[in-house]
């Protein structure tokens, strides 16, 4: 189906793939936005994820992680993202959502929730480790 520059009809795409409502003025911004962005940079977008591996990459991060699924998710269910994404990242938690791909549509209020708790606590632990870096300078040198 060609869908290019039809917001109508774009907005059955993230339709298609959530198990939740999506508010209507949300799935019109959806289409219009999606309307407006040239076929040539979807095709290549789709081709560089489809063409893209980051697998090898995953174990670099040490940065704490939040991955997010959607429980009904049939793109990218939580149990492979439980074995491909979070099996090689060191500092990563999982959080599901009842709710299928289009998360932040689906559920946003529970996303920036789940955003919100995690920063506050990614800030919280990165405060109590500068406090026992500084507390290990301070003890070296006396």
């Amino acid at each position: 189906m060609d869908r290019a520059g039809d917001a109508s009809r774009l907005i059955e795409v993230p339709v298609q793939y959530a198990t939740r409502s999506i508010d209507a003025a949300v799935l019109e911004r959806f289409g219009r936005d999606a309307a407006r962005v040239p076929r040539g940079a979807v095709e290549a977008t789709l081709t560089a994820c489809l063409s893209t591996s980051i697998d090898e990459r995953l174990g670099e991060v040490e940065a704490p992680t939040l991955v997010v699924a959607g429980a009904h998710d049939a793109i990218f269910p939580p149990a492979v993202l439980r074995q491909a994404v979070l099996g090689p990242l060191p500092h990563a938690r999982l959080a599901v959502l009842d709710c299928g791909h289009e998360i932040p549509a689906e559920a946003p209020q529970e996303l920036a929730a789940l955003i919100e708790a995690f920063l506050a606590g990614a800030a919280a632990g990165a405060g109590r480790a500068a406090a026992g870096a500084g507390r290990t300078r301070a003890g070296a040198g006396a």
